[in-house]
């Protein structure tokens, strides 16, 4: 969906993953995040995001959750859904 290669993941080339919300929804694309911050996880976001490549998709039931690492400090935030649809 986003359509970055393996290579791009984490890497200086990679977009935010706020980046990826339109900008008209990015205020409340980013009231989720702090949620999970608060929680370690949450379910059901779903909103209007754009690929790495430009094209619009819809997801939603999307469930989001905090990735940690080896010392359970958080490091970036993980997503999965299964519903989605193209707008483009």
């Amino acid at each position: 969906m986003i359509h970055l290669v393996r290579d791009g993941l984490g890497g200086p080339d990679r977009p935010a993953s706020r980046c990826s919300a339109e900008p008209l929804h990015r205020e409340e694309r980013e009231r989720f995040p702090k949620a999970v911050a608060e929680r370690g996880c949450a379910d059901n976001y779903g909103g209007v995001r754009v690929s790495a490549s430009g094209r619009r998709f819809q997801i939603t039931g999307a469930r989001v959750w905090n990735l940690l690492d080896a010392g359970g400090a958080v490091v970036g935030q993980a997503a999965m859904f299964a519903d989605w649809e193209a707008l483009d």
